[in-house]
């Protein structure tokens, strides 16, 4: 005859091992966060300062010089 206490126990590891789970899978993803972010921010940048540099050279008629400051 099983015991209350047994089921419990079991059940207990059972979750804490699809919780160990869950955070093996997720915490590596979470740590590149960060990373990704300033790729996507540096990426936006630049495409931001092409746009505005074609929009102002079609608008004066006059070439125009992009620069790209690594230092920021």
């Amino acid at each position: 005859m099983r015991s209350g206490r047994h089921f419990t126990l079991i059940e207990a590891i059972i979750v804490l091992a699809a919780i160990g789970m869950l955070l093996a899978l997720v915490l590596p993803r979470v740590g590149r966060l960060p990373r990704t972010l300033v790729i996507q921010h540096a990426i936006s940048a630049v495409q931001t300062g092409f746009r505005d540099a074609g929009l102002k050279a079609r608008t004066t008629g006059k070439p125009v010089l992009l620069v790209l400051d690594t230092e920021v």
